[in-house]
């Protein structure tokens, strides 16, 4: 299973699941963690544009 790492961004999900497919692990703790205190509103947004993309 692949798993693309380092530089991942939220802005990216679209295009890595375009490219790589749904059987993949995004792997974008860095930019998550650059959240800091809106972790919890970019973990979210995160989880719903992997799961809203089509």
């Amino acid at each position: 299973m692949p798993v693309p790492a380092g530089g991942m961004e939220l802005k990216r999900v679209p295009e890595l699941l375009d490219f790589f497919g749904r059987d993949v692990m995004l792997l974008i703790g860095g930019s998550l963690l650059a959240a800091k205190e809106n972790i919890t509103k970019e973990t979210e947004a995160f989880c719903n544009a992997v799961r809203n993309h089509k």
